[in-house]
Protein backbone atom coordinates (compact mmCIF):
# COMPACT_ATOMS: atom_id res chain seq x y z
CA UNK A 1 0.00 0.00 0.00
CA UNK A 2 2.72 2.24 0.41
CA UNK A 3 3.79 1.89 -2.91
CA UNK A 4 0.74 2.57 -4.45
CA UNK A 5 0.13 5.83 -1.73
CA UNK A 6 3.95 7.12 -3.16
CA UNK A 7 2.76 6.52 -6.83
CA UNK A 8 -0.10 8.41 -6.27
CA UNK A 9 0.44 11.15 -4.05
CA UNK A 10 0.05 14.28 -5.84
CA UNK A 11 -3.00 13.18 -8.47
CA UNK A 12 -5.90 13.05 -8.02
CA UNK A 13 -7.21 9.53 -7.93
CA UNK A 14 -10.25 8.69 -6.17
CA UNK A 15 -10.71 4.58 -5.90
CA UNK A 16 -13.55 4.59 -4.23
CA UNK A 17 -15.38 6.20 -7.31
CA UNK A 18 -13.80 3.82 -9.58
CA UNK A 19 -15.31 0.46 -7.41
CA UNK A 20 -18.46 2.44 -6.93
CA UNK A 21 -18.39 2.48 -11.35
CA UNK A 22 -17.62 -0.60 -11.15
CA UNK A 23 -20.10 -1.97 -9.13
CA UNK A 24 -22.69 -0.13 -10.93
CA UNK A 25 -21.68 -1.75 -14.61
CA UNK A 26 -22.09 -4.94 -12.70
CA UNK A 27 -25.79 -4.20 -11.06
CA UNK A 28 -26.95 -2.98 -14.78
CA UNK A 29 -25.28 -6.05 -16.52
CA UNK A 30 -26.87 -8.62 -13.86
CA UNK A 31 -30.03 -6.70 -14.69
CA UNK A 32 -29.67 -7.49 -18.67
CA UNK A 33 -28.16 -11.14 -18.01
CA UNK A 34 -31.19 -11.95 -15.23
CA UNK A 35 -34.30 -10.28 -17.86
CA UNK A 36 -32.44 -11.94 -20.60
CA UNK A 37 -32.39 -15.15 -18.78
CA UNK A 38 -36.34 -14.77 -18.13
CA UNK A 39 -37.06 -14.04 -22.01
CA UNK A 40 -35.67 -17.26 -23.10
CA UNK A 41 -38.13 -19.05 -25.12
CA UNK A 42 -40.22 -21.35 -22.71
CA UNK A 43 -42.12 -24.54 -24.34
CA UNK A 44 -44.19 -27.60 -22.68
CA UNK A 45 -42.19 -30.50 -24.07
CA UNK A 46 -44.88 -31.91 -26.09
CA UNK A 47 -45.70 -29.08 -28.02
CA UNK A 48 -42.64 -28.35 -29.16
CA UNK A 49 -42.17 -31.92 -30.14
CA UNK A 50 -45.08 -31.31 -32.30
CA UNK A 51 -43.96 -28.94 -34.08
CA UNK A 52 -39.81 -29.89 -34.33
CA UNK A 53 -38.10 -32.60 -34.95
CA UNK A 54 -35.93 -32.58 -31.76
CA UNK A 55 -32.83 -34.67 -31.89
CA UNK A 56 -32.40 -33.82 -28.04
CA UNK A 57 -35.08 -36.82 -26.02
CA UNK A 58 -33.03 -36.15 -22.77
CA UNK A 59 -31.76 -33.22 -20.82
CA UNK A 60 -27.89 -32.70 -21.32
CA UNK A 61 -27.76 -31.66 -17.49
CA UNK A 62 -30.00 -34.09 -15.80
CA UNK A 63 -29.95 -36.27 -18.78
CA UNK A 64 -33.41 -37.53 -17.92
CA UNK A 65 -35.49 -37.82 -20.59
CA UNK A 66 -38.21 -35.09 -21.27
CA UNK A 67 -42.19 -36.15 -20.49
CA UNK A 68 -44.53 -34.28 -22.63
CA UNK A 69 -45.37 -32.03 -19.24
CA UNK A 70 -42.29 -30.85 -18.80
CA UNK A 71 -41.59 -27.33 -18.84
CA UNK A 72 -38.42 -26.62 -21.08
CA UNK A 73 -36.38 -23.55 -22.37
CA UNK A 74 -34.78 -23.20 -25.44
CA UNK A 75 -31.18 -21.42 -25.43
CA UNK A 76 -30.90 -19.15 -28.58
CA UNK A 77 -28.68 -21.93 -30.27
CA UNK A 78 -31.80 -24.32 -29.89
CA UNK A 79 -30.50 -26.51 -27.31
CA UNK A 80 -33.41 -27.18 -25.06
CA UNK A 81 -33.45 -28.22 -21.52
CA UNK A 82 -35.46 -28.55 -18.31
CA UNK A 83 -36.44 -25.49 -17.16
CA UNK A 84 -35.29 -25.81 -13.53
CA UNK A 85 -32.15 -27.34 -14.78
CA UNK A 86 -30.93 -24.70 -17.30
CA UNK A 87 -31.69 -21.77 -14.59
CA UNK A 88 -29.45 -23.74 -12.04
CA UNK A 89 -27.14 -23.96 -14.97
CA UNK A 90 -26.91 -20.32 -15.64
CA UNK A 91 -26.61 -19.61 -12.07
CA UNK A 92 -23.15 -20.33 -12.13
CA UNK A 93 -22.52 -20.43 -15.96
CA UNK A 94 -22.91 -17.97 -19.49
CA UNK A 95 -21.94 -20.98 -21.87
CA UNK A 96 -24.82 -23.23 -23.21
CA UNK A 97 -23.87 -27.16 -21.42
CA UNK A 98 -24.07 -28.51 -25.32
CA UNK A 99 -22.26 -25.93 -27.89
CA UNK A 100 -20.32 -23.62 -25.71
CA UNK A 101 -22.84 -20.99 -26.97
CA UNK A 102 -22.12 -17.83 -25.20
CA UNK A 103 -24.68 -15.70 -23.93
CA UNK A 104 -22.88 -12.76 -23.14
CA UNK A 105 -22.80 -11.73 -26.63
CA UNK A 106 -26.50 -11.85 -26.49
CA UNK A 107 -26.70 -9.80 -23.37
CA UNK A 108 -24.52 -6.89 -24.73
CA UNK A 109 -25.78 -7.01 -28.61
CA UNK A 110 -29.60 -7.65 -27.98
CA UNK A 111 -30.50 -6.50 -31.77
CA UNK A 112 -27.79 -8.74 -33.29
CA UNK A 113 -30.48 -11.08 -34.25
CA UNK A 114 -32.54 -8.89 -35.60
CA UNK A 115 -30.16 -7.21 -37.53
CA UNK A 116 -29.31 -10.90 -39.46
CA UNK A 117 -32.22 -11.05 -40.69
Amino acid sequence: MNIINSITSGMNINFNNYNNNNENENEIFMKKRNKFILELDEFQFKHLKKYNALEEDKCAICLIKYKGIDIIKEFPCKHIFHKNCILKWLKTSNICPLCKYDIINDINNPNTEEEDE
